[in-house]
């Protein structure tokens, strides 16, 4: 925009306000100043908190300016001040006494016609008349407070002071300061309590929320933060949240989310899935990563990170989610899996125990969608637990085996579609159970019906069978392989999803014989078959349980053996060697 233009339009007036001293308004507000100078925005700044040596001791190297009004004698004087990179000075004003904010003309005056951005640091409102000559200057307040239930309230108290003072609207924007991820559930509850405070001032649709880190470098340092030299940490955990910042001032008003990052572990696939599915029938951008190819860093404009929790993280990876505190994160709970304290202050979307359609208006609410016109969905299965299940816990030492577990939900599907069984198999020892039974509860969520059947010999595939038919509320003494299939057949009707898994069979004559007792395989009927037998011996289309690999083997052992150094696992795993039943009779 040229300088002719500017001085026929109305700045953008934004009033920085807190009920509090030391909380870094100040500061806030010079950071925010030298960002959009920098862009090239020509801006001016209004110190009204009668805190010139506060200010002084960040802004240095000023020279003489023109007075701010003109035809007035003794009026404020602008000073303008360099910051490194602006593209143009920045003018200072200093307001001294308790009237100064009433002796200021109107923001459509000729004297703020040359600037783009007008900065307000507002001083404490104390009577109603202080409030009432703030509130004819906003196109934007920016209320700040610090993380804590009594500051929040004081601040949307003052607010709405404000707002009812003011002869014409303004957009209200909430600024947390000095967050910090060590006060863990505190900042979870303050991010919490502060979207709901504020909620009301956001005319119809939630307030704006946003929140600038504690730097205690920058808080005892004399020089502003963004002139800082590199290298220090403003640059990576401050600096992004001002330009956030500076950035929603151009749309202070809430937007909803246009995208979200969905980041989950292998184990909770089922979850993420049914997830993206609802939040793409809400119209929104969705894309998917594993933590393995997702580096931790906080989400983008208009991006909200759900994080669906990982499995098992190292040190380094709870340092960094800790270290990753953002208002636009969720940690989306599934099961009942304590969270590390490291990822405490993220806001949380809980989904256990929860019905579908209170599932999906509770995620659809945590992004600020609209949740009125949920409906059940007709596609993906909700991942709750199965209808019909006899499976046995969870081995919660089980590690790694990810590739091939994925790889078996891909080759199960395929093989159903042309009406055939897959089979796993394995030698003694290999882990093969093991793997089935984690295949079962990592996916089973996507199924109606789960069911473990002992594949020793024929009566016992029978036996299961028969309990099977029972546990669908369908008994019968007469021929339980036929019946089954019966039962599947009415359930294809009905849209019913099965996986049927038997293990324990010896070769592949007898994966044979297992397969032929059981219904078809089909799109809606999955048929899992573990066999102790190499794959060379079996069907050319089985899957091979591997021996461990080497970090397998090392997490094995340190899962079991609590404060087993990676060294002494590393020793361990070389003397037991890969297989996985040896590994874990050492562990014993």
């Amino acid at each position: 925009m040229s300088e002719a233009d500017g001085r026929n339009q109305r700045p953008r007036v934004t009033v920085f306000c807190s009920t509090a001293e030391n909380i870094g308004q100040t500061t806030t507000l010079l950071n925010t100043a030298v960002l959009l100078a920098r862009s090239g925005r020509r801006v001016l700044v209004l110190d009204a908190r009668n805190a010139d040596a506060r200010t002084r001791s960040y802004v240095r190297s000023v020279t003489p300016g023109p007075a701010l009004l003109a035809d007035s004698e003794g009026g404020p004087a602008v000073e303008e001040w360099q910051p490194a990179g602006a593209v143009r000075p920045i003018g200072i004003v200093t307001l001294k006494g308790h009237d100064a904010l009433r002796a200021l003309p109107a923001p459509e005056d000729p004297a703020f016609g040359g600037y783009d951005d007008v900065l307000v640091d507002a001083p404490l409102i104390r009577t109603d008349r202080q409030a009432a000559d703030l509130a004819r200057l906003p196109s934007v307040l920016v209320m700040c407070f610090t993380a804590a239930s009594s500051f929040i309230e004081s601040a949307v108290l003052l607010a709405e002071r404000l707002r009812a003072h003011a002869e014409r609207p303004f957009e209200v924007l909430a600024l947390a300061l000095q967050t910090d991820p060590a006060h863990e559930d505190q900042l979870r509850l303050a991010r919490d309590r502060a979207r709901e405070r504020f909620a009301p001032l956001g005319d119809g649709r939630p307030a704006r929320y946003l929140e600038i880190p504690y730097h205690a470098l920058s808080e005892r340092s004399p020089r502003l933060g963004m002139e800082l030299e590199p290298g220090n940490g403003f640059a990576e955990r401050v600096r992004p949240a001002l330009e956030r910042l500076a950035r929603a001032l151009d749309r202070p008003r809430f937007t909803r989310p246009a995208r979200t990052l969905l980041v989950c572990a292998p184990r909770h696939a089922v979850w993420a899935e049914w997830i993206e599915d609802r939040l793409r029938g809400s119209r929104v951008q969705v894309v998917r990563r594993s933590y393995d190819d997702w580096t931790v860093q906080p989400p983008g404009p208009d991006e909200v990170l759900l994080l669906l929790p990982p499995t098992a993280p190292g040190p380094e990876d709870r340092q960094a989610l800790r270290e990753l505190s953002d208002p636009g994160v969720r940690m989306v709970l599934v099961d009942d899996e304590a969270l590390p304290r490291e990822f405490a202050h993220h806001q949380r979307v809980d989904l256990r125990r929860l019905s579908e359609q209170r599932a999906a208006e509770r995620l659809l609410r945590a992004l600020d969608l609209p949740a009125d016109t949920v409906r059940p969905s007709r596609g993906r299965r909700f991942p709750s637990l199965p209808n019909s299940t006899n499976l046995v816990a969870r081995n919660v030492a089980f590690v790694g085996r990810d590739a091939l577990l994925g790889e078996i939900r891909t080759e199960v599907a395929e093989l159903a579609r042309e009406h055939r069984p897959c089979l796993v198999a394995g030698a003694p020892g290999i882990g093969k159970s093991e793997v089935l039974l984690e295949f079962c509860h990592r996916f089973g969520g996507s199924y109606d019906v789960v069911w473990w059947l002992a594949g020793d010999d024929r009566s016992e595939i029978l036996s299961g069978l028969t309990a099977l038919s029972g546990a669908l509320g369908e008994p019968t003494r007469q021929d339980a392989a036929a019946h089954v299939r019966a039962l599947r057949s009415r359930a294809d009707a009905l849209g019913e999803r099965w996986l049927l898994v038997c293990d324990e069979i010896d070769d592949a004559a007898g994966a044979e014989r297992a397969a032929a007792l059981l219904p078809e395989p089909s799109e809606h009927c999955h048929v899992l078959i573990g066999a102790r037998t190499p794959a060379e011996e079996a069907d050319r289309s089985a899957l091979e349980v591997p021996p461990f690999t080497r970090a397998e083997s090392e997490a094995l052992l340190t899962t079991m053996v609590p404060g087993l150094t990676p060294l002494s696992a590393r020793t361990v795993a070389q003397r037991v060697g890969p297989l996985p039943l040896a590994l874990w009779l050492a562990a014993c």
